[in-house]
């Protein structure tokens, strides 16, 4: 391809700016994570090197510098076009022709996703919104965010800085959001673990004032499997 700039907007536009706006987490111990990382962020750093290191070697000039146009037709308004033949296909495919199938056998579709989840600007728009004119109001937010990060494209093509810029600050939002994720969920289980330590003493507390004998600290069953923390629990 002679002008590869409608894929270059996608990747760079509407692709990139998923990772921020479905707050994609690197986990590396979980497959679905790494995976919706992968695929949103690869298409990217692709774009990047064929745009800016073609043979091997960096660009010299931005395109700007060197005298080129913005390129809005072959950056926006051809990547518009192709989405909105997309739109249509996806909106007679989930809401007419298999609307019915995917209630009955409950499909899990991007739609549902944007507008289930507790968080999120798609449901927090959505919801406020009759249910019948929902998948409307969902496309248009969704054509709303493919034309701005189609737009934003345009400095990234144009500029080695703006765009090098880009793809490292959403790569290190990715890897926040995946650092927070780790903590919270070791929060969650020590906390659940304490949780579970206090419980048992509490328990033995009880059966000890029941039967009058002296409470047993931090047993687990026999086969060594108390919750872990137990002893230090009651010490303090």
């Amino acid at each position: 391809m002679d002008d590869p700039r409608a894929t270059f907007a996608f990747n760079t536009g509407p692709l990139t700016w998923t990772i921020l706006a479905f707050r994609n987490s690197l986990v590396f111990h979980d497959i679905d994570k790494v995976t919706s990382v992968y695929l949103h962020l690869g298409p990217a750093f692709v774009s990047w090197s064929y745009h800016w290191y073609p043979e091997g070697e960096r660009v010299h000039m931005d395109s700007c510098a060197s005298g080129g146009s913005w390129g809005l037709f072959g950056l926006v308004t051809v990547p518009m076009c192709i989405y909105v033949g997309w739109a249509i296909m996806y909106y007679l495919k989930i809401f007419v022709f298999s609307a019915k199938k995917i209630q009955q056998h409950d499909y899990q579709t991007l739609f549902k996703y944007c507008t289930t989840q507790k968080r999120g600007p798609f449901h927090e728009i959505t919801k406020r919104v009759p249910k019948r004119v929902q998948p409307q109001a969902y496309l248009a937010m969704h054509l709303a965010f493919c034309l701005c990060t189609l737009l934003i494209s345009m400095p990234c093509w144009h500029f080695y800085a703006v765009h090098t810029l880009l793809l490292v600050g959403v790569m290190t939002a990715s890897i926040w959001a995946g650092a927070n994720y780790y903590f919270e969920v070791f929060a969650k289980r020590y906390h659940a673990s304490i949780a579970e330590a206090v419980k048992q003493v509490e328990a033995s507390q009880q059966r000890a004032s029941d039967t009058g004998g002296a409470p047993t600290v931090g047993a687990g069953p026999p086969d060594g499997g108390g919750a872990p923390g137990a002893g230090a629990v009651d010490e303090k």
